[in-house]
Formats: C-alpha cells, sequence, structure tokens
C-alpha cells in the first residue's frame, strides 16, 4: 500500500547508508550533515530500501532482533522534529541482514514569498 508524504519542506542533503555491521548508528555517525551553518534540520525522509532496520528516536540504543521499532523493505518514515533527528539511531533488524537506508534532511520552507 502506498501513502501519502508531504514535501513542504527544503530538501537539504540527501545519503545512502548501507549497515555493515549490527553496530547502532546516529544519522551524524553515518555521515548524514544536520546542520546547515547554524540552522538544525527540522524534518528528514528515511526509506528502506532492503533489509529492514530497527530505530529508535529516544536516546535508547537499537539492537538486532530485540529493541527498537521496525521499518521494513519498501516503507519510508518521516522524522519532524530538531530533537528526534539528532536522537535517532538505527540497525539491522536481524544480525546480519545488512540494511539500505536513503535519507533526505529537511529545512524550513523559506519565509516571505
Amino acid at each position: 500500500m502506498y501513502g501519502f508524504i508531504s514535501l513542504a519542506k527544503i530538501p537539504g542533503g540527501f545519503k545512502t547508508v548501507t549497515l555493515a555491521s549490527d553496530a547502532a548508528l546516529s544519522l551524524t555517525d553515518a555521515g548524514v550533515e544536520i546542520k546547515k551553518s547554524s540552522q538544525p534540520a527540522n524534518g528528514a525522509l528515511i526509506t528502506c530500501e532492503t533489509q529492514a532496520i530497527r530505530y529508535t528516536y529516544d536516546g535508547t540504543t537499537p539492537v538486532a532482533g530485540s529493541v527498537g521499532h521496525v521499518l521494513f523493505a519498501g516503507q519510508a518514515l518521516r522524522l519532524e522534529d530538531v530533537d528526534v533527528i539528532q536522537n535517532f539511531e538505527f540497525c539491522n533488524a536481524v544480525a546480519g541482514a545488512n540494511g539500505t537506508i536513503q535519507i533526505t534532511i529537511e529545512y524550513p520552507s523559506k519565509q516571505g514569498f
């Protein structure tokens, strides 16, 4: 089933990340820039491309096979808060099944058009 995704923010960067181990990563650990100048990102669109991942966004570290929410291949997740983006961590959902996600970081839309 396909859902609606609003694209009202300004994209600020795109990255594809394939997990090479079962260790949890933050977006920053994965090489995703979550600040432009001094402006923190306030949105992110994440799509799971291959194997499922587990994720958390409250400071808990996800663990393959046991801890965190599952995002399956073909599903998308939208993060819409600075703290959520900074606290987002992800790992393989199943040990050894390296997942790939694509991430677009977003910034507030321009004001005063």
